[in-house]
């Protein structure tokens, strides 16, 4: 495949010079009051082809559309959204209690997902109760000297980067959990004896909850080759369950009984872990 056909898959951009190749876009907008639209071109990924959509911001939330049905998703059914960046992949999911909404798209138009995520990120601040973090809660989850952002300069650069990126320092108050990458020695195959748990990040401001991840939780190799940053808004439906199992453990992140991410704690950190959901529960 060339750059032309490659080019092709890419979104666009729709202004009023910038119109969609799609006659059916036009009928999608019909009476509705829109903002940074952007249209993603069909796809072919392997035996499936994925429709070409569109996806905007209302007033109250989000426009996505295909050729035969149109849903605005209102920031309050949101309960996570997901932003995830793959070598040249980008992924873009909104969740919401009865389906999730997805795009994919080549990274190099990244800037036209970014007002979605601020969008939701504006929302977030300005609907969830506030969070109460003081120096006590902070030195709770530090291990060692120093602070959480200097450690993962040295042992994790590319999480340190994207979490600078989102929350840049000097921000405010945050409360950070760190878990590293661990061997999984359970699971085993005939071409692969060792795979890796892989390393995540929470971090909850004042305002808001970010999980920063990888696309596998299970992988290969230590550190995989994405990210994922999620954002999710903390209410008194959302909570955070640690759960022993002997030798290992599960961090939950649950929107009251429905589990939103599970991720392994191995049995070194269940301490800080079991410290981290009370203090998250707390408020």
């Amino acid at each position: 495949m060339g750059s032309v056909d490659t080019m092709a898959g890419w979104p666009l951009l729709l202004t009023k010079t910038e119109r969609s190749p799609e006659s059916w876009v036009d009928d999608a907008l019909t009476g509705l009051n829109y903002r940074h639209l952007v249209f993603f071109p069909s796809q072919q990924f392997s035996l499936f082809k994925r429709r070409s959509v569109i996806m905007a911001l209302t007033d109250g939330g989000f426009l996505y559309a295909d050729k035969t049905r149109r849903m605005v998703i209102p920031f309050g059914d949101i309960i996570a959204c997901r932003h995830l960046n793959v070598l040249l992949l980008g992924k873009f999911m909104l969740m919401t209690a009865d389906r999730n909404y997805r795009v994919e798209y080549n990274l190099t138009r990244d800037s036209y997902l970014l007002p979605f995520v601020k969008a939701y990120r504006e929302y977030i601040r300005d609907h969830s109760p506030e969070f109460t973090i003081d120096d006590g809660l902070t030195k709770t989850l530090l291990e060692g000297e120093g602070s959480i952002r200097e450690m993962l300069f040295h042992k994790n650069l590319k999480m340190y980067n994207y979490l600078s990126a989102i929350l840049p320092d000097g921000h405010g108050k945050e409360l950070i959990y760190y878990q590293k990458s661990s061997e999984q020695t359970g699971i085993r195959s005939h071409f692969q004896s060792r795979h890796y748990y892989t390393p995540y990040l929470i971090v909850k401001t004042e305002h808001e909850i970010i999980l920063l991840n990888e696309e596998a939780h299970i992988s290969k190799n230590p550190d995989d080759y994405g990210l994922q940053m999620n954002y999710i808004e903390g209410d008194e439906t959302l909570r955070f369950a640690c759960e022993d199992r002997g030798t290992t453990g599960d961090l939950r992140i649950l929107r009251g009984k429905r589990t939103l991410f599970k991720l392994h704690v191995p049995n070194e950190s269940l301490k800080l872990a079991s410290q981290f959901a009370f203090i998250m529960n707390r408020n």
